[in-house]
Order: structure tokens, then sequence, then C-alpha cells
């Protein structure tokens, strides 16, 4: 008996040599005893857009809709992985237990600065006011994320540089009603604070008026 009740006492004081002292016995962070993620951040190569209606399906943008029932979406389609830091070497005690514990978003390395869309075919509005090609049409369109109801003029929602992270999906949409059925081809300029341009030409959105 007195040889189990020994191997019981040195079985234990093993376990605890190896729990970090800075843990204690049991972890009660989920994740484990301070776990560290490798940061990493990203280079874009390219981006894609989509044309949405407001209630969230995916649609052909030649299909005519309501100017504000219909959005352009975009988001992030190619990058490159451009930093990492190694994971710290060390002792994690968790009992066994696999957690479901989430690393940081990886982070676009150059924020956005700009975004242009501009007309690539005259059209004529409601009460006669004629786009241009070749004008930029930014003041008449909105912006926010894509799950957000309202828009912002581009400008503001932007602000001083956006921090984009691989899961951003954004979208713009037409602002005021344009008095008038509209197939609208745009270019989308994406501007980087790098001054690194992406653009998406030949883009149809096809709106029409409520009234």
């Amino acid at each position: 008996m007195a040889a189990k009740k020994l191997g019981l006492t040195l079985v234990l004081l093993a376990f605890l040599a190896l729990v970090p002292g800075g843990c204690g016995i049991l972890c009660n962070n989920p994740c484990g005893c301070n776990p560290t993620f490798p940061e990493q951040s990203a280079r874009i190569r390219s981006f894609e857009l989509f044309t949405f209606s407001t209630g969230g399906q995916q649609i052909n943008p030649t299909l005519n809709q309501p100017y504000d029932q219909v959005v352009k979406a975009f988001r992030i389609k190619e990058f490159d992985l451009i930093s990492s830091e190694e994971r710290p070497s060390g002792f994690s005690w968790n009992l066994g237990t696999a957690y479901a514990c989430s690393p940081p978003p990886i982070t676009v390395d150059k924020k956005l600065i700009g975004l242009s869309i501009i007309n690539q075919e005259e059209v004529i509005l409601g009460d006669g006011t004629r786009w241009e090609v070749g004008q930029d049409l930014s003041d008449s369109f909105g912006m926010n994320s894509f799950f957000n109801s309202t828009l912002i003029p581009i400008d503001e929602f932007i602000g001083e540089g956006l921090t984009l992270i691989l899961e951003d999906f954004f979208k713009v949409g037409l602002k005021k009603d344009p008095g008038n059925n509209l197939d609208l081809k745009l270019s989308f300029n994406l501007v980087l604070e790098n001054g690194e341009t992406f653009q998406i030409s030949n883009e149809i959105l096809s709106v029409r008026s409520k009234n």
C-alpha cells in the first residue's frame, strides 16, 4: 500500500512540474494558457465585383431594378501573404481538450484611400441631366459594409483611409432616384495608400426610377 501511495505521489509531482507556473493547475482561458498567433498581413492582387439585390441575392447586372434595390458589391479576390511571425515555442497545457480559438483576421498592408466610379457610356437622367463619358459619378453613389442597410457618401465612409481585412465585403449604390431607366456602364477604380489602383471596367448597373 505504501508503494502504491508513493507511486501516486510521484505521478502528481511530475504533473505539477509540467504545468507552467503562470497558468496555475488549470487554464481558465478558453484558448489555453496565453496562446499566441502569428501576425499576418496581405498584399492585394485583385478585387472582384458582383451585382446584388438589397435582399442579398446575387442577380444578373442587366436585370433592371429600382435604383434603391440594387447595389454593386466588391471584395478582395486574390492576395499574397507577405508577413508571418513564428509562434513562440513553449508548453501550452489544455488537459487534452481541443478549443475553438480563432486567430486575428488578416489585414491588408495598405489602406483603401479612394474609390471613384467613372461613367463609360452617356446617359440622360429624368431631369435632363447628362452624364458624359469619362465623368466621375462618385458623388452620386454611397458606400457601406455589405450587411449595413444605409449608404454613406464614399469619401465620408473611407475617411482618412480604410483598413481592409480579407473577409471585408462592401457595397455601393445610387443615392438618388435617376428619374429615368438607365443602363449604366461603369468603371470602378480602387486606390490604395501607396497609389496602387485596381480598375474594374465595363460593369453594368441597370436601374429604374421609382416614380
